[in-house]
Parts: C-alpha cells; sequence; structure tokens
C-alpha cells in the first residue's frame, strides 16, 4: 500500500471544469426558465444560466486557492493507494469465453 499526499491543486483547472459542469447545467436551468417564463425569453434564460456558472466557477476557483495556502500548513490531503488482489491466472479464469494463447513454432 503507498500512501500520496495531495498538496497543491492546479486551480486554473479547477476553474475550467467548474466551468463546464456550471455552464452546462445553469445553461440548461437558464434555457428552462426562459421558456417558462416569456418575460426572461430564450436569451435571458442562456444568459442567467452563464453569469451562474461563471459565479460557481469563481467560488470553486477560490476554494482552491484557499486549499492551497492551507494545505501545507495540515499536511495535505492523505490519499492511499492498494495493489490489485488478483493474478493474471485469476483474471483469465473470470472471463471463460477466452481461448488460452496458444504457443506457434
Amino acid at each position: 500500500m503507498q500512501t500520496f499526499y495531495i498538496i497543491r491543486v492546479s486551480c486554473r483547472s479547477v476553474f475550467y471544469i467548474s466551468f463546464s459542469c456550471a455552464i452546462i447545467i445553469g445553461g440548461a436551468g437558464g434555457i428552462f426558465l426562459g421558456l417558462m417564463e416569456p418575460a426572461i425569453g430564450l436569451l435571458g434564460g442562456a444568459f442567467i444560466g452563464c453569469v451562474l456558472a461563471i459565479l460557481a466557477s469563481s467560488v470553486c476557483l477560490l476554494s482552491a486557492v484557499i486549499f492551497n495556502i492551507l494545505s501545507p500548513l495540515y499536511g495535505g490531503l492523505k490519499l492511499h493507494i492498494q495493489e490489485q488482489q488478483q493474478t493474471d491466472k485469476e483474471t483469465m479464469e473470470l472471463l471463460p469465453d477466452q481461448e488460452e494463447p496458444t504457443e506457434s513454432a
């Protein structure tokens, strides 16, 4: 078993991933709101979704910055990685549909 510690997180990656998820969910929700409320309209709903996506990703970015500042002080996040328990032969037994390899001379 190996133990790793996560000390730093890429703030740019956190922003990109959270913005992508928020733009999909917020944009869909905003467009749905725009379809339900004629006063807002379709583009107004999309705008609301984009604004909410920027706000949500900014909060995630702020969280990543705070994590990067405080993480070295408390030792980071501990991550345990265990080795796989099955051997290759046991894995082959789990897949009975495959034929065993034959050696050709």
